[in-house]
């Protein structure tokens, strides 16, 4: 009897034994935990937060993988760099799936990841630089061969997506950027997996019972995406300078300053939620634009106040962007973008509806009903010399009096002889003397 007991105390412990780890591997698959980090359109600098917080939110966790998800036709080298450096840095297994393209920058943050898995009809490559300068093309090279090298990769298939002097027999020719399929990229080693969607990612990695977690961008981070994209932030300095320079064809402070201001407010505060630029950019752009306005309204010409004004300006842009290069190329894009708007806006716009809820087109006289504080109809006939250059506005000493004043149409140096044509209300309108006197 005592055998018998000892006997099925002996195969209660075996059986529990064995019970034990089925329960705590069930309690493990449950508590699975995936991040995923889509990384959708163009690759920008407000993207690297996005990314940077996945992937701390994973550590924090204690993730067991993150996915990041590549869909794009690239963007800025900054950006990628960036990026890479985080995926390398991660404490946590990063892969990457690529369900269409990876393509230039895309490319070198596929290549971080430590296994690719590629949908068919997928590409990955095609990451030669723009400007191809010797120098740039140098540094993006090794980057992507380092990178390619560190995950077990073939160099020189990753120095082919760049370089067009590569070749790779049966690959790429001489003259041609690589651009891999997903059945190259898996002949070649640089895709582990085939696969269709993130489910089958997860079935090749015995990660179907796990949970996923989307990382979702923030409002705030949409607003530093859209800003700071290559494309679309010099559309915001656009307005930015479009809108200032249309107050100086209105009478005090309009529509148009405040949707200037509030372009430019949006691409420096873009700049500065997605962590590129402080105070010093919003700053230093804002005096530059002031001493622009000292220049043309107050002391003409070329001088001190414009030089500094100038500078000021492509700093702020500059403390955004960290390549001159790229500040020069915004600067000039938003600059000349915003005097072709206002040609044509004067051009073509004077007698359309939406113009006129933009300026005001009233005379301001006495028929109208407007009287002013300080009678000037007198002047009108009188002859003056420009103290300053009229752009339209400007001040012109008249009768021994220096008055604020408005050329009739076109720009007026300073010392040009001009004569008062018209008073409405407190504005003083004047036309250069020769052109009068031309008339007479």
């Amino acid at each position: 009897m005592r055998k018998k007991a000892m006997i099925f105390f002996l195969m209660l412990i075996i059986t529990a034994a064995a019970l034990v780890p089925m329960t705590q591997t069930a309690c493990a698959e449950d508590n699975l935990l995936v991040v995923s980090i889509p990384i959708r359109g163009e690759i920008e600098p407000g993207l690297v937060r996005v990314v940077e917080r996945g992937l701390r939110q994973a550590e924090q966790a204690g993730a067991d993988l993150v996915l990041i998800e590549i869909g794009t036709p690239g963007g800025r080298v900054d950006a990628a760099l960036a990026i890479k450096d985080l995926i390398v840095a991660a404490r946590v297994p990063v892969k990457a799936f690529v369900p269409d393209r990876a393509w230039s920058a895309g490319a070198l943050i596929a290549l971080s990841a430590e296994e690719i898995f590629m949908a068919p009809g997928s590409s990955l490559g095609a990451a030669e630089t723009v400007p191809a300068t010797p120098k740039v093309l140098s540094a993006w090279r090794g980057e992507m061969e380092s990178v390619a090298e560190r995950q077990g990769r073939d160099p020189l298939i990753a120095a082919a997506m760049v370089d067009q002097e590569v070749e790779i027999e049966g690959l790429v020719a001489a003259g041609e950027i690589l651009t891999l399929t997903a059945s190259q990229a898996l002949e070649v080693g640089y895709a582990e997996y085939l696969v269709g969607n993130r489910a089958e990612v997860l079935a090749e990695l015995g990660l179907t019972q796990a949970r996923v977690e989307e990382v979702e961008p923030t409002w705030m981070e949409r607003v530093a995406r859209a800003v700071t994209s290559p494309s679309i932030a010099p559309i915001f300095l656009i307005i930015g300078f479009l809108g200032l320079g249309m107050e100086l064809y209105m009478p005090g402070w309009g529509v148009a300053g405040f949707v200037g201001i509030a372009s430019l407010a949006l691409y420096f505060g873009g700049h500065m939620l997605a962590g590129l630029a402080g105070w010093e950019a919003l700053l230093s752009f804002m005096l530059g634009v002031v001493l622009l306005f000292v220049e043309a309204f107050v002391t003409p010409g070329i001088g001190i106040a414009g030089i500094s004004g100038m500078v000021l300006v492509f700093a702020g842009v500059y403390f955004t962007t960290g390549d001159p290069v790229q500040a020069l190329r915004t600067i000039m894009i938003s600059f000349f973008g915003a005097i072709a708007a206002i040609g044509l806006m004067l051009r073509y716009g004077g007698d359309s509806k939406a113009w006129s809820r933009l300026i005001l087109a009233d005379n301001l006289n006495r028929e109208s009903g407007y009287t002013s504080t300080s009678e000037k109809a007198h002047l009108v006939g009188k002859t003056g010399t420009a103290a300053t250059m009229l752009r339209p506005a400007g001040i012109a000493d008249i009768e021994d009096d220096r008055l604020d004043v408005v050329s009739e149409g076109g720009f007026i140096p300073a010392g040009k002889k001009v004569r008062v044509v018209k008073v409405e209300g407190s504005r003083i309108i004047v036309r250069k003397w020769e052109e009068e006197n031309m008339e007479v």
